[in-house]
C-alpha cells in the first residue's frame, strides 16, 4: 500500500473499520451522556422518589411471571392510572437508554460482521495480517475491539439491578405499543445484572465472561447457518473440529433466537462431522472440570443473595 494514502480512505475495508470506531465513540458518547439522565425512580440513592412507582417497575423476574404480573396490573384500576402515568412520563428517556443498549449489541455484530468479512476474502485486497500490518490499520483495528470493551465497562457505570429494570421496562413499554424491538432478548443477555457492585467483592470471572457475552450471538448464527451447508456438518471433520473448538467449547445447549434453545447433541447427530468432533469435546474430565467451574459460580451467587 502507498505510504501517502491512508488505509481508511483507500477503500471499502478502510472506510468501514473507520464508520465502525465512529460509531464506538459516538456509543460511548451517549452511555456516558445517559448517566446523567437517569430518572429518580430508577436510582437507589433515591429511594423516595422510587416508592410511589415501585409496584410497576420489575428486574428480569419479570419475565417469568409477565402474564399474571400484566394481569394483576389490569385487574387494578390504582395500578393501570399508576402504570399508565409511569410509561406517559418516562417512556422516552427509558427508549433512550434501551436504544444506547442496543447499540452496543449490534456493534459486536458488526465488528464481529467485519473481522468474518476480513478473514473470508469479501475485501480481496485486504486480509487480517496486511491489514495489522499496516500502521492506521492496526491502530484501527486494536481501537474498534478496544470500543467495546469500552462500550461494556460504561454500561456498568448504572448498576446491572437497575439496567434490568430499564430493559423490562422498555419491553413492557414496547410490546403494548406494536414496537418490541427484534433485538431485545440478546440485549438483555448482554447487559443483564453481571453482578458488579451487588456485594464487597468483584465477580468470579469479570470481566471475562461479561466480555465473551458480546461475542455469542455469533455462535447461534453460525449454528444456523451451518444447515444451509449440510456438507459441512457431514463431511467436513477438520472445519468442524475448528468451530466446536473456537464457538462451542463448553456451550453445548445454546439460545437461538427469543428464548428458543437447542442441544447440539441432539441437532447434530444425523450428521457425521459434527457429531463426532462435539463428542470428542465431551471427555470425562472437561465435563467434570466445567461443572466444577459453574458449581463454585452458583455457590458464589448464592452467597451474594
Amino acid at each position: 500500500m502507498d505510504q501517502d494514502v491512508s488505509f481508511a480512505t483507500v477503500d471499502a475495508c478502510g472506510q468501514n473499520l473507520l464508520s465502525l470506531v465512529s460509531r464506538g465513540n459516538a456509543i460511548v458518547a451517549e452511555l456516558l451522556r445517559l448517566e446523567d439522565y437517569l430518572p429518580d425512580v430508577f436510582r437507589k440513592e433515591k429511594k423516595e422518589e422510587g416508592k410511589k412507582f415501585a409496584p410497576v417497575i420489575f428486574d428480569f423476574s419479570y419475565f417469568q411471571t409477565s402474564d399474571a404480573v400484566e394481569a394483576k396490573i389490569e385487574a387494578d384500576d390504582n395500578l393501570k392510572k399508576l402504570d399508565t402515568q409511569f410509561k406517559e412520563s418516562y417512556c422516552n428517556v427509558i427508549s433512550r437508554f434501551y436504544m444506547a443498549y442496543e447499540s452496543i449489541f449490534k456493534y459486536a455484530i458488526d465488528l464481529n460482521g467485519y473481522l468474518s468479512d476480513l478473514s473470508e476474502g469479501v475485501y480481496f485486497q485486504h486480509s487480517l495480517d496486511n491489514v495489522f500490518a499496516d500502521a492506521d490499520g492496526k491502530q484501527l483495528m486494536c481501537e474498534a475491539l478496544y470500543l467495546l470493551g469500552v462500550q461494556l465497562l460504561t454500561a456498568e457505570h448504572i448498576d446491572g439491578a437497575t439496567r434490568e429494570r430499564l430493559l423490562v421496562a422498555h419491553h413492557r413499554a414496547a410490546v403494548q405499543s406494536a414496537a418490541a424491538a427484534c433485538h431485545l432478548d440478546d440485549v438483555c443477555k448482554l447487559l443483564r445484572s453481571t453482578g458488579l457492585g451487588e456485594s464487597g467483592r468483584r465477580p468470579a470471572n469479570y470481566p471475562e465472561h461479561y466480555f465473551s457475552v458480546a461475542l455469542a450471538p455469533q455462535a447461534a448464527m453460525l449454528y444456523v447457518c451451518l444447515f444451509f451447508k449440510p456438507a459441512v456438518l457431514a463431511m467436513e471433520t477438520a472445519m468442524m473440529r475448528e468451530i466446536v473448538d473456537k464457538f462451542f467449547p463448553d456451550n453445548w445447549v445454546i439460545s437461538v433466537y427469543m428464548g428458543s434453545t437447542v442441544n447440539l447433541l441432539e441437532a447434530w447427530e444425523p450428521y457425521k462431522a459434527a457429531r463426532t468432533v462435539l463428542h470428542a469435546s465431551l471427555d470425562t474430565a472437561a465435563v467434570k472440570q466445567l461443572t466444577g467451574k459453574h458449581a463454585t459460580r452458583m455457590e458464589w451467587s448464592f452467597q451474594v443473595k
